[in-house]
């Protein structure tokens, strides 16, 4: 599983990607504080953390994705769902 300084530099260049910006993100970096990060953003950031991560998130999910901190939280339980689905 990665670990955090790993999932943030991984999302930095995913939220490059998404929001065309070079602004810097941390775990505590929320919706409100980028412009970029509407409705639209959403959809787009969901998109690219589907296909960088091979995962997907549902609807509901996706909704709740409103911080940095909340994509890390995400991942590192979409990681445990994935082992104990192998086990």
């Amino acid at each position: 599983m990665r670990n955090n300084k790993i999932l943030l530099s991984e999302i930095q260049k995913i939220f490059n990607k998404v929001f065309k910006s070079r602004f810097i993100i941390n775990e505590k970096t929320k919706k409100n504080n980028i412009l970029e990060w509407d409705s639209l953003g959403t959809v787009n950031l969901i998109i690219e953390l589907e296909k960088f991560y091979k995962i997907k998130i549902s609807p509901d999910k996706a909704l709740k994705i409103d911080s940095v901190s909340k994509i890390i939280n995400f991942l590192k339980k979409k990681k445990l769902d994935v082992k104990k689905i192998n086990r």
